[in-house]
């Protein structure tokens, strides 16, 4: 059960890789420059799409997380307390919800009803403005959530064979360089 179970949580941890997919998306999105609304507005419904799948994706996450440790500790939850990377996998998950709720309670909602109002083609210089100052905002969100997914995989492998303090940190380094290379660039080619 353990094993089945196991596949499930790698499964959705996988599937919390759309913040360093929704870097990639936002950074083809400023190369195109000045678009039609009605292009923006398709690009905000994709993004709002993503944003709202990844509630029920973190969730699964955290339950079937919690289901493991039960598993694996004969319904003991005192390592969810005492394991020093269960807790940083914890506090990453926690960081995770705070940001994410952030960005599609705060910025998307604002982005949207910059949008929603306009007519015509293009979208006048201030309203440009401002929503460019929105996604630059939701940008970093996406890179935050994406360095604290990539920091509890790194405390998630660490659960059975813990790794020294000195690996573990130098790949939280690691993590943190990717994401804010992500960000920066948008990694054209995958991991380079």
């Amino acid at each position: 059960m353990y094993q089945v179970v196991l596949i499930f949580h790698i499964v959705n941890v996988v599937l919390m890789a759309a913040p360093y997919y929704n870097l990639v998306v936002v950074s083809e999105r400023s190369k195109f420059g000045p678009a039609h609304v009605q292009v923006d507005r398709y690009f905000e419904q994709i993004v709002r799409g993503i944003l709202f799948r990844c509630y029920f994706i973190q969730w699964s996450v955290l339950l079937l997380g919690l289901l493991l440790v039960g598993l694996h500790n004969n319904w003991s939850f005192q390592s969810l307390l005492t394991q020093w990377q269960l807790l940083i996998k914890e506090a990453a998950w926690v960081a995770i919800m705070v940001v994410h709720n952030l960005v599609y309670f705060g910025i998307q909602p604002r982005i949207e009803a910059l949008l929603r109002g306009l007519q015509g083609e293009s979208i006048p210089p201030e309203i440009t403005s401002r929503v460019t100052t929105l996604r630059i905002r939701r940008k970093q969100g996406a890179a935050a959530c994406f360095f604290f997914v990539l920091v509890a995989v790194i405390m998630g492998v660490q659960i059975s064979r813990p790794l020294g303090p000195g690996t573990t940190v130098a790949l939280t380094l690691l993590a943190l360089l990717f994401a804010w290379r992500a960000y920066r660039s948008g990694v054209q080619y995958g991991w380079v």
